[in-house]
């Protein structure tokens, strides 16, 4: 069974990546890891780490959809937005603007897909 944006569980698909995937990722990458790494929180080094690896992760994602060398190019928004989602979440000491901004984001990369491949 092939799975798409307009088939049968789109619905589902979008209310996870809009909705779900910022939820648990900002809990993720901007809560847990960011206070296991060890250092300071909030400071660079440890939003910069927590960031690293939250590019890294998407890299896996990254890698097939894009050749070399736009692959490394798309790598470089996403380090901007963990960065300035850590930064945000540090200066707020809340996730719900951290996570609300990533729900936009990742709604606006759901639009711009979505009419790439229609």
């Amino acid at each position: 069974m092939e799975s798409d944006f307009f088939g049968d569980q789109s619905v589902l698909l979008l209310l996870v990546l809009v909705l779900l995937n910022p939820i648990l990722e900002e809990i993720y990458w901007r809560g847990y890891l960011y206070r296991r790494i060890g250092q300071t929180p909030g400071s660079a080094k440890s939003l910069l780490h927590a960031s690293f690896w939250f590019t890294a992760y998407h890299l896996v994602v990254i890698v097939p959809v894009f050749s070399w060398p736009l692959n490394v190019i798309a790598a470089v928004p996403i380090f901007a937005a963990g960065v300035l989602w850590g930064w945000i979440r540090h200066r707020t000491r809340s996730m719900l603007t951290p996570i609300v901004s990533h729900m936009f984001a990742d709604l606006g990369i759901v639009i711009i897909y979505m009419q790439y491949i229609k």
